[in-house]
């Protein structure tokens, strides 16, 4: 799998996001990044479809990737439900 350094950048800031928000919310409780916080994150990143390439840029990262662009019909997120099955058999 390949991920961005933008695409981290906008994971993180979403996770820290949340943790100052639950701070500023209970300052009684612990603080500080939790695991959820950046499961969160990365699912709303893939929710709004920000972690795909615009459609300009898909073909390189197929390039990156090794694949042909001309060997492959199409490009798109694969929305959850959909389901675990769906996603094992057709996404590479």
């Amino acid at each position: 799998d390949m991920v961005s350094g933008a695409l981290l950048k906008s994971v993180v800031d979403r996770a820290k996001d949340t943790a100052i928000r639950r701070a500023i919310a209970d300052p009684d409780s612990p603080h500080g990044l939790t695991l959820g916080d950046i499961r969160t994150a990365i699912e709303s990143e893939y929710q709004e479809n920000e972690i795909f390439p615009k459609s300009d840029a898909a073909e390189d990262w197929l390039k990156l990737l090794d694949f042909e662009p001309e060997a492959v019909a199409n490009v798109r997120p694969v929305k959850p439900s959909k389901g675990e099955g769906f996603v094992k058999k057709n996404v590479i």
